[in-house]
């Protein structure tokens, strides 16, 4: 061999040296970092019979889950909007009916009209059934299932 090869082999067995150690350096790397195995699922047998979180509660008969938030101020007449509307608030909502409180008592099965009150003359009224009634300091509050449920565009006027 003469010194020219050995110029040119050096180098190039360094290079090859040092990409094997780096190689060798990244694979032990990415090898520690493998997912360990999963935990083997709970037996049944460890699981609860009955989870409320999962189920609700056994004393809650909705089909919806129900939300509070902001009170919104409704208009409220008659199922056939004949009588001159008076207000009330949304306490609670869901996709079955609201929650409502007004200052007067209306019998269980009674179906009524509501509106928001802040909207214009082009919102629908829409018809509610009473289906709950009890006197909660000095007012009313009112469980109430829509008769045919409204558009999403409508419900989200009610809070």
């Amino acid at each position: 061999m003469d010194t020219s090869q050995l110029a040119t082999l050096i180098p190039l067995s360094i290079g090859g040296v040092v990409a094997l150690l780096i190689l060798g350096a990244g694979y032990l790397v990415l090898a520690g970092r493998r997912p360990q195995a999963a935990e083997p699922p709970l037996e049944t047998e460890d699981l609860p019979e009955f989870d409320p979180f999962v189920y609700g509660s056994p004393k809650d008969k909705r089909r919806a889950l129900r939300r509070q938030g902001n009170p919104v101020a409704v208009m409220i007449s008659d199922a056939e909007v004949q009588i001159r509307p008076y207000q009330g608030m949304v306490i609670d909502r869901s996709m079955g009916g609201l929650c409502l409180g007004v200052d007067q008592e209306i019998p269980v099965g009674t179906v009524l009209s509501i509106r928001p009150a802040r909207t214009a003359e082009l919102i629908p009224w829409v018809q509610v059934e009473v289906r709950n009634s009890r006197q909660i300091d000095g007012f009313y509050e009112l469980g109430r299932q829509f008769v045919k449920t409204p558009p999403s565009a409508v419900l989200w006027l009610f809070g």
